[in-house]
């Protein structure tokens, strides 16, 4: 009885000493579970504030980026150009002056294509401008067109930019300068151009004839040269006044533009004198245009007033021959034929 009772004590000894050895692992991971949570909640405030830290500065990035943007658009909008940021193709932003340029509202603007802004006649100037990604200054006169359709003349100035992406934004600033062209145009035409009939001065048509008769000379073309001069031309000053002289002067020249091509030069000289180029004629054909700008002049009338002013015209003519090498070898050749006809009675022409 006794042997029983000792066994069901040390049995019940045993289970005890296990409880105890796994209420001491318990409690030993119990300690470890609270240590990690310690450590994990100290790793979780440590990256709570690491996020905070960096939402703050984010937000003060973002703060300047905003700023900085704002200080862009009022750079770009006191500017006097129109400022377009573009890539290669498509337009992302423009200021004010570009709204105004162009007459687009700036939701339509944003991600236009840069070319519908380009004139088809200038398109493959600024596609080869843009095709690659320069970064240096570059300029570019182009044509562009209005929302209107109207089209106007621009200097194009643009400078590439780099972006953290590696890629190229271009920032090009567009002028208006077809006032200046105009102008430009102008001061050439008036530099070329006879002020009182409109036609090749002097020194533009000897430029011009000179050119023609290289082109003849090279590929073995004819060519004719007229001189023409208005009969008693210093009779109409005298009898009507110096200007009914010009009247009669710019009707002359009318007179003579009707009778010849787009192709050939009419050019005043000087005076009452004027010369003719033919290009592509011989002699033997320009007298059918010598005639018709006799004929013509002729049946002019000049009206001042009551009073009515006819002309007549001597002409002389001669083709390019072998041995001309100047220009001035036909006018002198022509002129020679153009006294001829006024010593035979004026209102003819003759062929030298």
């Amino acid at each position: 009885m006794t042997t029983q009772n000792d066994q069901n004590v040390e049995s019940l000894l045993k289970q005890i000493r296990r409880l105890g050895r796994e209420l001491a692992v318990a409690q030993d991971r119990q300690v470890y579970y609270e240590n990690a949570a310690d450590q994990n909640q100290n790793l979780l405030n440590t990256r709570i504030q690491e996020l905070e830290k960096a939402r703050e500065a984010l937000n003060r990035r973002g703060l300047e980026l905003a700023q900085s943007e704002k200080r862009f658009q009022s750079l770009a909008d006191a500017a006097f150009e129109a400022i377009l940021i573009h890539d290669k193709e498509v337009i992302l932003d423009v200021n004010d002056n570009a709204l105004a340029l162009y007459g687009y509202p700036r939701d339509q603007f944003i991600n236009m294509k840069l070319l519908s802004l380009v004139h088809p006649d200038s398109q493959h100037s600024v596609v080869q401008l843009f095709s690659v990604n320069i970064k240096d200054d570059t300029y570019l006169e182009t044509l562009n067109v209005r929302a209107d359709g109207s089209v106007f003349s621009v200097d194009m100035h643009s400078k590439g930019m780099n972006l953290d992406e590696g890629d190229i934004i271009h920032v090009t600033a567009v002028r208006d300068v077809t006032e200046r062209k105009q102008m430009i145009d102008e001061l050439k035409r008036l530099a070329s151009t006879d002020v009182l009939t409109s036609v090749n001065n002097r020194r533009n048509f000897l430029e011009l004839g000179s050119n023609e008769l290289q082109r003849a000379q090279r590929y073995a073309h004819p060519l004719t040269v007229m001189m023409l001069d208005i009969d008693h031309f210093k009779m109409i000053n005298d009898n009507y006044g110096h200007d009914a002289g010009d009247e009669a002067l710019k009707a002359f020249a009318c007179a003579c533009m009707s009778a010849l091509r787009n192709t050939d030069i009419l050019g005043r000289l000087g005076g009452e004198e004027f010369a003719v180029i033919l290009p592509e004629t011989p002699a033997h054909s320009a007298v059918d245009v010598a005639e018709r700008i006799r004929a013509t002049v002729e049946l002019l009338k000049v009206r001042r007033g009551k009073q009515v002013i006819n002309m007549t015209v001597s002409i002389g003519l001669t083709g390019l021959q072998d041995e001309d090498r100047s220009l001035d070898l036909l006018l002198k050749r022509a002129d020679q034929a153009l006294y001829q006809a006024k010593s035979l009675g004026r209102n003819r022409f003759i062929i030298a």
